[in-house]
């Protein structure tokens, strides 16, 4: 079991990883898209590598320790998941029939 383990949290890391640097390309994207003015959009799949930290530390939490840590934390999608409900009530607040 401890090596059925070792390889499931192994691969979920490397997909943590692999999340984090697709949305990375995708953020690099979209930056140069809006800088030369071009409309086009490539989505960023929030919170996956999240996801993938979050169960790669649940099947067996002391085999990476902090490793499991770095794809969530510089990933663009995870921030993402963390920015959009204050990035709403800033936008709910400065709303026009709000301000009566």
């Amino acid at each position: 079991m401890n090596t059925f383990s070792f390889i499931t949290v192994e691969l979920l890391f490397f997909f943590a990883l692999a999340v984090a640097a697709v949305n990375w390309k995708h953020f690099m994207g979209n930056y140069r898209n809006r800088r030369r003015g071009i409309e086009k959009h490539d989505a960023i799949v929030p919170g996956l590598s999240l996801l993938f930290g979050i169960l790669a530390g649940w099947i067996d939490p002391h085999e990476w320790g902090a490793w499991i840590v770095f794809p969530i934390l510089f990933d663009p999608g995870t921030w993402i998941v963390f920015f959009i409900p204050w990035m709403l009530a800033r936008r709910w607040m400065s709303r026009k029939d709000h301000q009566e």
